[in-house]
């Protein structure tokens, strides 16, 4: 019979499984960990690991459970019901799920993104570029550095709320040219997709995280000026 190590007396894993169960929350020993798994009929894969951005754990959906380990020795395991892992994993989601992959993704492929602006400033940025600005939109942005605030989505450009002229990128010719400045989503959604990630990793349905009235998914914040020779003026009313 499998059996729960407590110091050096042997116990039925059976017989205690509500406390070691409570114990598995906070963390236990690898060799518990195992023994309690077994019991319970929970299968670890290898493949499912997920490692947290700093490297200090490992953790993956296994029955009912959210397993994670300690590293790099992986002797500390915690055990615990998907809602309350996600409970404590949504008041940090950066220690769990690496927001900075955007930019790599971002210029793996660049095409094209669109930046609206009043039509008295299209004569200034055909000569100088597009200059970064420290404006924000919306209380989530609030810590967000200069940048050129764009938008993939040429429909939205147009919805006229930041002006009347419409810019596009090319954000290609920009990678051919070596000119690869920070980009990232705005704050609260990059957040969203974060917490999204780790409700469906707990497999929470239904899940909808809370995002800011005014903010886009198709919001691309870039985080250098852009020089004139990359802009094209598409539409001005």
């Amino acid at each position: 019979m499998c059996v729960a190590h407590f110091g050096d007396d042997f116990v039925s894993i059976e017989d205690c499984i509500p406390e070691l169960l409570e114990e598995a929350e906070v963390g236990i020993s690898a060799e518990e960990a195992q023994d309690l798994l077994e019991y319970l009929g929970v299968q670890i894969f290898p493949h499912r690991w997920r490692t947290t951005p700093d490297g200090t754990y490992q953790f993956q959906r296994a029955g009912d459970y959210i397993v994670t380990v300690t590293l790099p020795n992986k002797d500390e395991v915690r055990i615990e019901d998907p809602q309350s892992w996600f409970d404590t994993a949504s008041q940090d989601p950066d220690s769990y799920v690496d927001s900075s992959s955007f930019n790599e993704e971002f210029w793996e492929y660049p095409g094209v993104v669109y930046h609206a602006t009043p039509s008295e400033n299209v004569e200034s940025i055909l000569a100088s570029g597009l200059s970064m600005a420290s404006k924000t939109r919306g209380i989530s942005n609030r810590w967000v550095s200069a940048a050129v605030y764009t938008t993939v989505d040429l429909e939205e450009a147009q919805l006229g709320s930041y002006g009347d002229a419409i810019f596009e990128i090319d954000c290609g010719a920009m990678k051919r040219d070596g000119y690869t400045p920070r980009v990232e989503q705005e704050p609260n959604i990059a957040e969203a997709a974060q917490l999204s990630s780790l409700a469906h990793l707990a497999e929470i349905e239904d899940y909808e995280p809370d995002i800011e009235g005014g903010m886009s998914p198709h919001t691309v914040v870039i985080h250098g000026a852009i020089p004139a020779e990359y802009l094209r003026l598409v539409e001005e009313t």
